[in-house]
């Protein structure tokens, strides 16, 4: 249970994140005038505590639907403990039809919308900027041709990663039962894998596309990635410093030591010659 759980809490969340960050970056370009103080940081975190809330709350109905079965393994006939979701009672096909409505078909519509006007804002403002020198001309072309690329590219992204895996679900929904016998259990459990592995192409590809396409978004990764390693070093070194402290301070104080014993008995045996 826990794994379907997370496993479509992260979904969810990614989607929705998504289109937190489009309306965003929607509001940026029609009222670039907006001051991003320390206030507009807390609206941040605030949005997104609202989208993993919203995300789990989306998602409780599964840890109902969920439970373990034993089967038959498809390959040695072995028994083994299986964790389901079957589509048994009504509220059942309407959690799954109201998924796909709201997690998918809503958020498409809507990304489509906001990065079809945002592609026209900055083509408009592109065209209507004639004091620019053709340097600068090129160069803003260029960047409008990058902005494109990128939003289209996570439209379609969006669009064919997450796709497949909603009409397996409703395909599994509103199919007679034994279908699965009909497609057959390896051919059915690769689909599923598949369509599965495509929702977590989906949350890579957006970080991959914003690499090769945005400027400002790999100089941002790369002063992240440099602070973390800068700490893992200096953290390193530390360690390190401490550890050669110590190793220090222990053999200072064994030779000291060693030499308090060298000393108490070169005074024994001074006093002994002495009492001789």
């Amino acid at each position: 249970k826990l794994v379907i759980f997370l496993e479509n809490l992260v979904t969810v969340a990614s989607i929705l994140i998504i289109l937190t960050i489009s309306m965003e970056r929607f509001w940026a370009v029609y009222y670039p005038l907006r001051t991003y103080s320390q206030e507009s940081k807390s609206k941040a975190m605030i949005s997104m505590a609202a989208v993993w809330f919203a995300a789990g709350v989306t998602t409780s109905p599964l840890l109902l639907m969920a439970y373990t079965d034993q089967q038959f393994h498809s390959v040695d006939n072995a028994i083994v403990d299986v964790c389901i979701t079957p589509v048994i009672h009504t509220w059942h096909k309407a959690y799954i039809i109201g998924r796909f409505v709201f997690v998918f078909a809503i958020p498409m519509f809507l990304l489509a919308i906001l990065y079809s006007l945002i592609i026209i804002k900055v083509r408009k403002e592109t065209m209507e900027c004639k004091q620019m020198t053709e340097t600068a001309k090129s160069q803003s072309q260029q960047n409008r041709k990058q902005i494109v690329a990128m939003l289209i590219g996570i439209i379609v992204l969006f669009f064919v990663c997450l796709l497949p895996f909603r009409i397996l679900a409703l395909l599994e929904t509103f199919s007679r039962p034994g279908s699965v016998i009909l497609i057959g259990p390896e051919r059915y459990l690769n689909m599923m894998y598949f369509c599965r592995l495509l929702i977590y192409v989906n949350s890579a590809g957006n970080a991959i596309i914003y690499n090769i396409v945005s400027t400002k978004f790999r100089r941002a990764f790369h002063i992240v990635l440099r602070y973390y390693c800068c700490c893992w070093k200096k953290s390193r070194l530390l360690n390190r410093g401490t550890m050669n402290g110590t190793y220090s301070h222990g053999t200072r104080m064994t030779t000291m030591s060693h030499y308090s014993v060298v000393k108490q008995d070169n005074q024994d045996i001074s006093d002994t010659g002495d009492a001789v």
